[in-house]
């Protein structure tokens, strides 16, 4: 069983020992190609993108662990393998049961990376490209859907991630109209079980591949310690999360680590408690 409760002060000192180590775990096992395989680490090819662009933005958020040569490297890399990926569409990935998961995490870290290669022209075309797919593909209902079928019905999760990246977009002045954001967000309003806010995603995609039901814990600090204890602690591993189940089984070792790291990164910047 996990040890006993530390105080608050002494929970943050391990959330940040804990995030150094997966971020450093992170950085180590990237491909030459720039990604994060998700087969390597026991998940599914087709996830390969979303993995990879997961794990970006477990290491942008947690950059002043990594030496600045190696963010760089890390940022660089993955930016010119998700691009890679890109279609003449604008979509980003693989055409498989997630299409626009790839496409949405891959988007949002591409966002989010243009805050570290702001003159990078190849970056800035593709991100443009890739909004322009995401709200071409917004169906009536406001949400989105797994394929990025228009008629087709929405996706929760989906329509999750998606609504992040609009988010980020709007933060960044990227999108000229907060319309698309709207409806998405009377979309999620009105589902018979509400998802929790975008700010709150990690908790929740972690409580899915952890197998909970609440998508937030009672406890925060137990929550926090708990993700803690589960963290590898020896060998090639150190630093990394094991899949739980179905979800993270998709994904991998690559996925169940870089969502752990952004949840634990959420307790750690003290946001929204």
């Amino acid at each position: 069983p996990p040890p006993r409760l530390s105080p608050r002060p002494q929970l943050y000192q391990q959330a940040a020992r804990s995030l150094q180590k997966a971020v450093r775990w992170l950085a180590a096992n990237q491909e030459p190609n720039g990604s994060w395989s998700a087969k390597k680490w026991g998940g599914q090819p087709e996830y390969t993108l979303a993995t990879s662009a997961l794990a970006l933005l477990a290491i942008l958020e947690n950059r002043q662990f990594l030496p600045p040569s190696t963010l760089q490297q890390n940022i660089y890399r993955t930016v010119e393998y998700i691009l890679l990926q890109q279609h003449s569409d604008g979509s980003l990935g693989p055409w498989c049961g997630m299409r626009l998961l790839n496409h949405a995490i891959g988007s949002l870290a591409l966002l989010k990376a243009k805050k570290f290669l702001p003159n990078y022209t190849p970056l800035i075309q593709g991100s443009n490209a890739t909004m322009q797919f995401a709200l071409a593909t917004q169906t009536k209902q406001g949400g989105w859907n797994q394929l990025g079928l228009k008629e087709a019905e929405s996706c929760p999760n989906t329509t999750l991630w998606m609504l992040k990246f609009l988010l980020e977009a709007q933060k960044q002045g990227c999108l000229s109209h907060p319309q698309p954001i709207y409806a998405a967000l009377r979309y999620l309003k009105h589902l018979p079980k509400p998802l929790p806010p975008p700010q709150r995603l990690f908790f929740y995609l972690y409580s899915a591949s952890s197998g909970k039901i609440n998508p937030l814990p009672p406890s925060i600090q137990q929550f926090s310690y708990s993700l803690i204890h589960l963290q590898e602690k020896n060998n090639s591993l150190e630093g990394s999360w094991p899949p739980q189940n179905n979800y993270s089984s998709a994904g991998g070792r690559v996925y169940s680590t870089a969502i752990s790291t952004l949840t634990l990164t959420l307790i750690y910047q003290k946001e929204n408690f």
